[in-house]
C-alpha cells in the first residue's frame, strides 16, 4: 500500500495525489486489488510512461477509487470492480455503481444481499493458471450478481441494448414500483427476483423492441395479485416458476389466469405454494 501511494504521488498532482490517499485505505484488505496497482505503475521509470500508460491507471482511480459506495465495506464489491478491470469498464463500473447508490435508497438489502467471503482467495485456480482475485463473491440469483452479468456481458450483447444509464433508468423505476405497491422489496429479492429481472432484461430489453417496462408492470400487478389471493410469492420455488414463464413468454397468460381461476385451480396448474398460517396466539 505505502509504495502504491508513493508511486502516486510522483505520478499525481497533488490534489489528486491527497484524494486518493485518503480514498485508498478503504481497499488494504484487497491484497490483489493493491497489488494490480502497483504492477501497473512499477513496471517503469517515469521517462519511460507514454499517456496510454497512464489512461487505464487515472481510470481505476477515478472510477474505483475515489467514488461513492453503498456499503461500508468497499471490499465487499471487489468481484465486481475486478470484474471491470479485467474487462477493461471502469468507466461502465462506476456508472454501475452509482445506479446501486440509488438502488440503496430504495431498499438497502437490495444493494448488499448475495455479498459471500470468497474462501478461495488469492489461490490459483484448479481449471486455469490465473489466480482468484476476488475477495468476495455474489451469490445467485442476487441483483448484484445480475448487475455485475451487466458489467461483463460480451460486445455483440452490448450493441443490441439501450444506452446502459436508460437501461438501469428502467430498473430504478421498476425497484420504486415494487417498493410503493404493497409488496416486499427486501424479501422478493431474497426469495430470488433477481433471476426475474435477469429474465425480463434479457427478453423485453433491446434496442429494436423495447417493452421492458410494459412488462416489468404486468409483473408487479401479477405479484400483487397472487399476494392478494395468499400465494407465497416469496419463496424460491415461487420466483423460479415466475422467471419460467418469463423464459416462455407465458407472463400474460399467467396473469389472465391469477384473474380467473380459482385459488384452488391456479395451485393445481402451477403447483405454487400458499402462504404458511401465523400460529393462532392462545
Amino acid at each position: 500500500m505505502e509504495q502504491v501511494k508513493e508511486l502516486l504521488d510522483v505520478f499525481l498532482n497533488t490534489e489528486k495525489s491527497e484524494a486518493v490517499r485518503k480514498a485508498l485505505p478503504k481497499f488494504k484488505e484487497d491484497e490483489q486489488f493493491i497489488k494490480h496497482l502497483k504492477s501497473m505503475l512499477a513496471e517503469k521509470e517515469l521517462r519511460q510512461f507514454k499517456p496510454d500508460d497512464f489512461l487505464p491507471v487515472i481510470d481505476i482511480l477515478e472510477n474505483i477509487v475515489l467514488v461513492d459506495y453503498p456499503v461500508k465495506d468497499v471490499t465487499h464489491y471487489s468481484s465486481m470492480y475486478m470484474g471491470a478491470i479485467d474487462h477493461q469498464r471502469p468507466i461502465t463500473y462506476s456508472k454501475i455503481l452509482a445506479h446501486l447508490n440509488k438502488v440503496n435508497k430504495i431498499e438497502k438489502a437490495v444493494a448488499t444481499q448475495g455479498i459471500t467471503k470468497n474462501d478461495s482467495y488469492g489461490q490459483r485456480s484448479t481449471s486455469s493458471s490465473h489466480t482468484d482475485r476476488r475477495l468476495y463473491t455474489f451469490s445467485v440469483p442476487s441483483y448484484l450478481a445480475f448487475v455485475k452479468g451487466i458489467l461483463v456481458e460480451d460486445n455483440d450483447n452490448r450493441k443490441q441494448r439501450i444506452d446502459l444509464e436508460d437501461r438501469l433508468a428502467l430498473f430504478e423505476n421498476h425497484l420504486k414500483n415494487i417498493k410503493e405497491s404493497e409488496v416486499d422489496l427486501g424479501k422478493l429479492f431474497e426469495a430470488g427476483y433477481g433471476t426475474v429481472m435477469e429474465t425480463l432484461d434479457a427478453r423485453y430489453n433491446h434496442l429494436e423492441v423495447n417493452d421492458f417496462e410494459e412488462n416489468a408492470n404486468q409483473m408487479l400487478g401479477l405479484l400483487k395479485k397472487l399476494d392478494e389471493r395468499g400465494f407465497d410469492i416469496y419463496h424460491e420455488s415461487s420466483m423460479k416458476m415466475i422467471a419460467s414463464w418469463l423464459q416462455n413468454k407465458k407472463l400474460q397468460s399467467m396473469v389472465h389466469m391469477a384473474d380467473y381461476l380459482s385459488k384452488e385451480a391456479f395451485m393445481y396448474v402451477t403447483g405454487m405454494h400458499l402462504k404458511k398460517e401465523s400460529p393462532k396466539k392462545e
